[in-house]
């Protein structure tokens, strides 16, 4: 098998990759072409599950797969601060079940792209890309170029070349994009998203809330979960950024009343694990330090000292699940003081407590927990508004049911196999919103022949990455 395989162009966006390798083979079918793939790299067999589109990519470019997540997607930004295996490399295929889900994941809606690179790149590549720092969320302008970046909404924008939106596409207010460009908070969060984007490992959420948690009551502001005395973060971050930009982030940030939490935000200073996302932690920084220097140089920043291990030297010994749910329930929901109390690695201990469908509830209260659910069955709130109410951070909510639910999901997949989800009820997402675009004029067009020229140079070129399966 014969397979035309184009080298990534620098910081070429994976979904724009795929849409390119697509093109220069004549796949018009995207499951045709993953099919062929498939077969190109010896997993007929293998289900789609097992083998993640980002792998196939990694494999027709020539890259290693983590590097390649690395150096093409947006892994790096969206899982820059995480909660589970800090350690593990971003797209190690140690986590393979987060290369099926993230690999390909955009972080904002639509596809950008700027008019001014487009032209540049057919007289020096031969070709236009979708380049993947014009994804970034709140990246509204080009950087090499300082126009606005064009706008997108066509649903298979990346599978196209950004030269089909030429004649169409949308940008935003010129008056607009020029308060964004002189405002230092907004620059210091961009500036802080791209250096995340271009770390190898993520960073472990507890040691970034706690440098925020440290930081935030140096300047004065709240960090508990108390009475509120203080001003509170998101009540900053609402004073330095642009609100409609800010909408675009964070939406629902800038209609939480002024001295009321808004956890996705605020609960990035509790100094704990509370499932905040990387992009609030960007704005928390941005909004808490001078400088982007000095916000990098926070979240990387280490405690001096290590708390130690509650089991340095545990010794492991026979014990039944009866035993282990009651030093669940006699430590007040703790997987650690669990194993502590039966003499059991820590890591057995919650593999098996999880197995049972008992999460660590990690200091969220048992009652607030139980009024949540009350509620959300009860049909008296939604689940949003539910965690709110009870201050209860809605990641970790979610991680708590996901994990009680494990042993009826397991379960019900033996009774009966899953089946695709119809049609006609998809998933409600909430997705950030867009700031107000307006219909761009028509860029002057590449010229034809010369457009035609340059590509066949480039296609000539490329013939010596002709490969053979």
């Amino acid at each position: 098998m014969t397979l035309l395989r184009p080298s990534p162009m620098p910081d070429e966006l994976a979904a724009g990759y795929e849409g390119r390798l697509f093109r220069h083979n004549g796949w018009a079918d995207a499951k045709e072409a993953m099919r062929t793939l498939m077969a190109w790299t010896d997993n007929k067999t293998a289900t789609r599950r097992e083998v993640s589109t980002v792998e196939l990519l990694a494999r027709a470019a020539g890259k290693e797969v983590g590097q390649f997540v690395r150096d093409h997607t947006l892994v790096p930004l969206g899982r820059a601060v995480t909660t589970t295996a800090p350690g593990i490399p971003h797209g190690s295929e140690a986590r393979t079940s987060l290369l099926s889900t993230l690999a390909m994941r955009r972080l904002r809606s639509g596809a950008h792209f700027c008019v001014e690179c487009v032209k540049e790149d057919y007289g020096f590549h031969g070709m236009p890309y979708w380049r993947r720092e014009h994804q970034l969320p709140g990246r509204y302008w080009c950087l090499k170029h300082g126009c606005s970046l064009s706008h997108t909404s066509a649903h298979d924008a990346y599978m196209r070349s950004p030269t089909d939106f030429i004649e169409m596409h949308q940008v935003v207010s010129e008056p607009w994009l020029h308060g964004l460009q002189q405002s230092r908070p907004i620059e210091r969060f961009l500036a802080i998203c791209s250096d995340l984007l271009s770390s190898r490992h993520p960073l472990d959420e507890q040691h970034v809330s706690r440098a925020a948690r440290a930081r935030a009551a140096e300047l004065g502001l709240h960090t508990g979960r108390g009475a509120i005395r203080r001003p509170l973060v998101s009540d900053r971050v609402k004073r330095q950024f642009d609100p409609v930009w800010l909408n675009s982030i964070v939406p629902g940030l800038i209609d939480c009343p002024d001295g009321t939490y808004w956890l996705p935000v605020d609960a990035s200073v509790f100094g704990k694990r509370a499932g905040v996302s990387a992009i609030a932690y960007s704005l928390v920084f941005a909004a808490l330090y001078e400088s982007a220097d000095a916000a990098i140089h926070a979240m990387l920043s280490q405690p001096n000292a290590e708390a130690p291990s509650p089991l340095p030297r545990a010794r492991s010994i026979a014990v039944d699940d009866t035993r282990l749910r009651e030093a669940y329930l006699a430590t007040h929901g703790s997987h650690i003081a669990a194993a502590v109390q039966v003499h059991v690695g820590r890591e057995i201990a919650s593999r098996r407590l999880k197995a049972l469908g008992l999460p660590a509830l990690r200091g969220q209260r048992a009652t607030a927990i139980h009024d949540v659910i009350a509620d959300v069955l009860g049909g008296d709130m939604n689940f949003r508004e539910a965690c709110i109410a009870h201050s209860l951070p809605q990641a970790a909510m979610q991680n708590i049911l996901r994990t009680a639910l494990t042993p009826l999901t397991q379960a019900l997949g033996k009774i009966q196999p899953l089946k695709p989800r119809s049609p006609g009820t998809p998933r409600r997402k909430r997705t950030p919103d867009l700031p107000p675009m307006l219909c761009a004029e028509s860029a002057t067009p590449v010229d034809g022949v010369e457009a035609n020229a340059v590509a066949r140079r480039r296609n000539h070129r490329q013939g010596a990455v002709r490969t053979a399966a």
